[in-house]
């Protein structure tokens, strides 16, 4: 016998609004952070769906502090009224 609520199936969840692709490291509002992003469903088109700021000291090794230097160099955004904005990068 399956486990069941009154006319509920529990394997049957909701298909997610948001499948994760990764993560990477980024400036939002001229602070690290670090940025999470997938596809939304239907759309194919590449959504950030959350960042938390971070500080560089948490990152010990030389691999992870290059990582850093390179994910800053190509993903800048602001964050302002629940909407990201990618923002021009100069040439150097």
């Amino acid at each position: 016998m399956k486990n069941q609520l009154p006319g509920k199936v529990l394997t049957d969840y909701p298909e997610p609004e948001y499948t994760f692709d990764g993560w990477c490291f980024a400036t939002i509002n001229n602070r690290l952070a670090e940025i999470y992003f997938g596809k939304k469903h239907g759309r194919g088109k590449q959504v950030i769906w959350a960042h938390c700021y971070v500080e560089r000291n948490e990152f010990k090794t030389k691999k992870e502090q290059r990582e850093i230097d390179e994910d800053i160099q190509k993903c800048r955004f602001t964050y302002r009224n629940k909407t990201y904005t990618r923002k021009e990068i100069p040439d150097q």
